[in-house]
């Protein structure tokens, strides 16, 4: 297992815990793997695992005491309204994901895909996150062929 996805597990289960992330507390529950807390710093990949669960755990614990004082009623609509947002959100995602995957055919259809997938080369990450979303389609896209596109040409202008 990799320093960075051990180091992951530790932290997890120091947020499950509630125990308090500083780099020696880390140091102390890697039983041994990082032995000292300058194991972490001087790692920058290491050094920014930790501190964005530090920055988690502060907003878990925010939360948690933001909650601790609200009545079991305000506890219950607050979860019903992140709830409701929540769904909102996947069915805009949903709707957004839908008109992408509609534009991408109709580029498609129009001969243009060769144009948009040399665009995206610089954005390689962004565009293998949108096939995982289902937004590309695979083997959908119809060639025109160049008959057919010149008479689509002159019927739209």
């Amino acid at each position: 297992m990799s320093d960075e996805a051990y180091l992951e597990q530790v932290l997890e289960a120091m947020i499950l815990a509630n125990e308090g992330i500083t780099f020696r507390s880390v140091s102390r529950q890697s039983e041994g793997r990082f032995p000292f807390p300058t194991s972490l710093t001087r790692r920058p990949e290491l050094r920014s695992l930790v501190e964005r669960f530090m920055e988690r755990q502060t907003e878990a614990r925010r939360l948690a005491d933001k909650l601790s004082n609200s009545s079991p009623a305000q506890t219950a609509a607050r979860l019903a309204a992140a709830e409701a947002r929540v769904a909102e959100l996947s069915r805009q995602n949903t709707l957004l994901v839908a008109g992408l995957r509609g534009a991408i055919l109709a580029i498609g259809r129009m001969g243009g895909i060769h144009a948009w997938k040399e665009y995206f080369p610089a954005y390689s990450a962004a565009f293998a996150e949108l096939r995982s979303l289902g937004a590309v389609p695979e083997g959908e896209l119809v060639q025109l062929s160049s008959d057919e596109h010149l008479r689509q040409e002159t019927s739209l202008g």
